[in-house]
């Protein structure tokens, strides 16, 4: 049975993508593993550092101090088990995927691409110069993974025809998903995501409203 440790600085209850790969990996057979330090930054937090370069320092510190404890939790870890046969490092982890290629020397790692920082960061008003270097810290976390999971084919086409890299749609949780379909009952829409511009939260639902 193939092992593979889901790493980083993720955090299952605001971004549950990592929790659901989690899930099917052991449906399908996969031993998975955890080493995880939640970084209690929020996404909006995240993506206002653009805005405000000030606060990069705020969040870097915090990413270190939680680094340090990973990299420790890491070596006792493969002490006791030794090597993966891979590493998964999930959304949001462009800072992450550079201490798991550190660490995991040999190890493939699978890095959960969800969003591209450049293109999340222009879509929020951002301009220039620091969309580029945002631009360059995607790259660098994609050349530093072994193989780039996106959510659609078309942020796959964002990607260099040379760079590894599947397609897995965003899911749900079990717990969000029912197979019973109650025919009493008037039809019902459930939004399952971040309440933030990005996902154009009122947009879809006037336009749900229009529908139904």
């Amino acid at each position: 049975m193939s092992t593979v440790l889901a790493f980083g600085t993720y955090n299952v209850r605001k971004h549950p993508r990592v929790g659901i790969l989690i899930d099917e990996l052991r449906k399908n057979g996969c031993n998975v593993e955890e080493i995880n330090q939640p970084l209690l930054f929020s996404t909006a937090q995240r993506v206002e550092i653009p805005k405000k370069p000030w606060k990069v320092f705020g969040f870097g510190w915090n990413l270190l101090r939680l680094w340090k404890s990973l990299s420790e939790q890491v070596h006792a870890w493969m002490k006791k088990n030794g090597k993966p046969d891979a590493v998964l490092v999930d959304y949001m982890g462009h800072f992450d995927v550079l201490l798991a290629r550190h660490v995991f020397k040999g190890v493939p790692i699978i890095l959960d691409h969800l969003i591209f920082a450049g293109d999340t960061a222009k879509d929020c008003g951002a301009r220039g110069s620091k969309v580029k270097l945002l631009k360059v810290l995607d790259r660098t976390a994609i050349n530093t993974a072994s193989l780039v999971v996106l959510d659609t084919k078309e942020h796959q086409a964002m990607l260099n025809p040379a760079d590894q890299s599947m397609v897995i749609p965003v899911g749900a949780t079990d717990e969000c998903v029912s197979n019973k379909h109650d025919n009493t009952r008037d039809a019902s829409i459930v939004f399952y995501g971040l309440h933030t511009p990005l996902q154009s939260v009122p947009v879809i639902a006037k336009a749900a409203r229009n529908t139904c």
